[in-house]
């Protein structure tokens, strides 16, 4: 799992042009007759959810739009394919469009937590830290062990200045997902923010420690220009 944008973690993470989602349609009378139409749509909306999802991978935003819609004309209540269109929408700039059509599968689906975490990410690009916040709690309510929201929910809180928060947030995603770089990055800036330079180092080396590119990024991040001349932040970044 990268946290950056792609075709990510079959929903489990932004990157994830559709996602996992609850699939409903409406009941018909006739059992035969439901089955049967399940089955269409199954099979005809799930191909083209598929095909969008490799379109978006490949950069072939528009192909990839194009696809999403089909999904949602074959099946409108197909959460994903509103998931899929919304990231798809929001990667083409159109940003208005893309929060609809996120909203579009949440009241499709409460419980896919999907499009929360996308709106989140969504809003934090458009500095609308509050927003994300709320963004965030919501997905992290649904599926209270998900490393990514975590994530996302720390660098919300950074950007209005509960570092501490922030702190638990990105040791919740360390708890509940892989050793990651950016993670242990970001902690380190919210332990810098909050005047703790000792476990800013700490976070720090195990960040490059994990990824030497963290090495050049500290170097280049002017958040970090009182550190510069700190002799175990200048032996950090020269690895």
């Amino acid at each position: 799992m990268k946290y950056e944008r792609r075709s990510s973690r079959g929903g489990d993470s932004p990157e994830s042009l559709h996602g996992e989602g609850r699939r409903t349609i409406p009941v018909l009378p006739n059992l035969l007759c439901f089955l049967l139409l399940f089955t269409a749509c199954t099979r005809k909306d799930v191909k083209m959810l598929r095909e969008g999802t490799q379109e978006g991978k490949a950069g072939q935003y528009e192909a990839a739009l194009r696809s999403f819609e089909s999904a949602i004309q074959e099946n409108p209540y197909s959460a994903q394919a509103f998931q899929g269109k919304g990231y798809t929408l929001e990667l083409l700039g159109r940003t208005d469009d893309a929060m609809r059509a996120y909203d579009h599968a949440i009241d499709l689906d409460t419980d896919y937590p999907q499009p929360w975490l996308s709106k989140g990410m969504l809003y934090l690009k458009l500095h609308q830290s509050e927003n994300a916040l709320m963004a965030f709690t919501r997905a992290l309510q649904l599926r209270p062990d998900w490393d990514q929201a975590h994530y996302e929910k720390g660098l919300a809180l950074m950007r209005v200045e509960r570092f501490d928060d922030a702190i638990e947030e990105f040791t919740a995603a360390m708890k509940n997902g892989p050793r990651l770089a950016i993670v242990h990055y970001g902690r380190a800036e919210a332990y810098l923010d909050k005047g703790d330079t000792t476990a800013f180092l700490k976070d720090l080396k195990e960040a490059v420690s994990l990824d030497t590119t963290y090495a050049g990024k500290a170097a280049a991040d002017s958040s970090l220009a009182g550190m510069r001349e700190n002799p175990e932040f200048r032996r950090v970044i020269s690895r």
